[in-house]
């Protein structure tokens, strides 16, 4: 039996009646973000897998708490772009309740004219040929520690300054 908090649950990939992703992404499923108070970030790497131009767009669950950039692209066939995830928050946020999805649809010449950029044409009609979910993980980021010889080094240097005073 389903509970409640089932329902808040992220799943990664398409929803059911969604059309299957078609692009190539890096990490597929799960992103893990080392989480540091304020701000740490993350990488998805998005690789076009067809033959054919397609643009993308990724969308995070809160835009209060995520920033990425670029958020909307176009792919040549071959062609990958990275896209940086910012994660803004004093909070460790809980795992499985935040995902980015991310959409693409085909772009042939006729539709993107010269000067066209890609974000006018997610402000058309579209449909989306492609879409997935990569669920956010958070982890605690370690602080990163001093080797043991640099920490006897510098209170060798703190005692040789205090001696001098």
């Amino acid at each position: 039996m389903a509970t409640d908090d089932d329902s808040k649950i992220a799943k990664p990939g398409p929803r059911s009646g969604e059309p299957p992703f078609q692009l190539k992404c890096e990490p597929e499923d799960y992103l893990t973000i080392k989480w540091e108070p304020e701000i740490c970030t993350a990488e998805i790497k998005i690789e076009n897998i067809t033959s054919s131009r397609q643009t993308f767009k990724v969308r995070g669950t809160s835009n209060g708490m995520f920033r990425i950039k670029p958020p909307i692209g176009m792919l040549n066939a071959g062609q990958s772009a990275t896209v940086r995830i910012t994660c803004k928050s004093t909070k460790m946020p809980e795992n499985h309740r935040h995902y980015f999805a991310i959409y693409h649809f085909q772009v042939d010449d006729a539709r993107l004219g010269p000067e066209e950029k890609p974000r006018t044409l997610w402000k058309t009609d579209y449909t989306v040929d492609g879409v997935t979910r990569i669920v956010a993980l958070f982890e605690t980021g370690a602080k990163k520690e001093e080797p043991e010889e640099n920490k006897e080094e510098n209170d060798d240097d703190k005692n040789d300054h205090e001696k001098q005073d």
